[in-house]
């Protein structure tokens, strides 16, 4: 077996380990942003085993200190490259550390699989006019309930074309004033 894997240590990069926001960069894109962010290359190591989440490298534990990830190749295996966080850095001798790192999924996989069909539980849009998006949710919400038909003339800044969003559970109307009894509710003029 030959000795021409590829490892880039890189420092600065703000993977988010959750997957909750997720940068979708190509292999390409992601080795670029690495070489830019790199403590140390090198292109000499015997074979890289992604399985196995560890790695003695030839470098210093401070210049290993640095990195918070990595990125690596097996030419012989696949080419494929490979992305991951580093969790831990340990001393072994001088001028060798062992560094302990998670594979980063997301990075590695993304761009290599197509999204089916699938729930988008929310979004936004650029454009949120009253009505115009609205689409039947199938959502049980119970009965709709009008208290005060009559009191649209009687409350501020209201007219014919506006609408109330009332997230009360107890109101009382005393001449003409809503006094609100749940001190939690509110009312908005939309």
């Amino acid at each position: 077996m030959s000795y021409n894997s590829k490892i880039i240590l890189c420092k600065g990069i703000k993977m988010d380990r959750d997957y909750k926001d997720v940068i979708n960069y190509t292999e390409e894109q992601l080795i670029n942003l690495c070489l830019e962010h790199k403590v140390v290359d090198a292109s000499d190591f015997n074979f890289v085993r992604e399985n196995r989440g560890q790695l003695n490298v030839p470098y210093s534990i401070d210049i290993c200190l640095q990195a918070n990830y990595m990125a690596f190749q097996n030419p012989d295996y696949s080419g494929k490259w490979f992305f991951a966080w580093v969790d831990e850095v340990h001393f072994v001798a001088p001028g060798t550390t062992k560094i302990m790192f998670t594979i980063d999924y997301w990075s590695t996989w993304f761009y290599k699989f197509n999204v089916g069909q699938c729930f988008v539980e929310r979004e936004h849009v650029e454009q949120d006019r009253i009505g115009q998006h609205t689409l039947e949710e199938n959502i049980e919400t119970g009965e709709y309930y009008q208290m005060f038909p009559d009191l649209d003339d009687n409350i501020p800044s209201l007219n014919v074309l506006s609408y109330i969003m009332s997230t009360t559970s107890e109101l009382t109307l005393t001449n003409n004033v809503i006094t609100v009894v749940d001190p939690r509710s509110n009312w908005w003029n939309i």
